[in-house]
């Protein structure tokens, strides 16, 4: 924090927001020796959605959880069994939260199991175009009509009236070739129930023992996940530069003299 300039409550702090997209550089933050996670997202994204997509625990039950490994300092059973076992009864007390919130609709679609998103496999830096992807906040009209930034909701590709995250990754005709190898994966139109099991992988109680199958099956929800990846990329990295087009042209007619 200190190389950056800036300076934060250690007792208090629970989140760091960078606003500036374009000076955006992938920061990595230490505070009292640990890293902290830095998540890229839209500064509206609620505070329910940012915890789930940084993986990060609210404040309140990591707290819990300390107390209790604490309180359990005296057990026979090892420190690492300890926090293995409260760190899962901390995920069982989320998931009751993230169920009941009504705060991030869109992104409990799309990371309805807390446990599983936790320990997904092979995990990655969630992108800035992901993090659209999964949270409904960022390059769609309906949302950028919500905040004033869009004369209304409609799609500027297709026409369709509703322009969501729902309506531009899964429906619009226009993304239809970016949308093909993902289908051809799958074998059929892709829909926005296919995506939890798509980025959360196989549930790894579930996989067979033989380990050749396991691998195969794991290697084929890869493949699903690094598909679903290059047609997110490809649809709102597209998206946004028209975008930028269309919102520079009207700033360009706005400022033009009377003739």
């Amino acid at each position: 924090m200190q190389d950056n300039g800036l300076q934060v409550a250690p007792q208090k702090s629970e989140a760091v927001v960078l606003t500036n997209k374009w000076a955006y550089r992938d920061p990595v933050f230490t505070l009292g020796g640990q890293q902290i996670s830095v998540k890229p997202s839209m500064r509206t994204v609620s505070d329910m959605a940012a915890l789930v997509l940084a993986r990060m625990p609210p404040a309140h039950l990591l707290a819990d959880e300390r107390r209790r490994i604490g309180e359990r300092k005296q057990e026979p059973t090892t420190v690492a069994v300890v926090r293995r076992q409260e760190r899962e009864a901390t995920l069982r007390e989320w998931q009751v939260i993230w169920d009941d919130t009504e705060k991030a609709a869109w992104t409990r679609r799309m990371i309805p199991d807390i446990r599983r998103w936790v320990y997904q496999p092979n995990q990655e830096a969630i992108t800035f175009h992901m993090a659209q992807a999964l949270t409904g906040h960022g390059c769609f009209q309906h949302y950028l009509w919500k905040r004033r930034r869009a004369g209304d909701p409609h799609c500027m590709h297709c026409g369709e009236p509703d322009d969501t995250v729902e309506h531009t990754l899964f429906n619009c005709p226009f993304w239809a070739e970016d949308r093909r190898e993902m289908e051809q994966c799958i074998g059929r139109p892709l829909q926005p129930n296919d995506v939890p099991d798509i980025i959360l992988g196989p549930e790894q109680e579930l996989l067979p023992d033989d380990a050749s199958r396991r691998r195969r099956i794991e290697t084929m929800a890869e493949g699903l996940r690094l598909a679903f990846d290059r047609m997110v990329e490809a649809i709102l990295g597209r998206k946004e530069d028209a975008e930028r087009v269309r919102q520079a042209r009207l700033l360009f007619v706005g400022r033009r003299p009377n003739t």
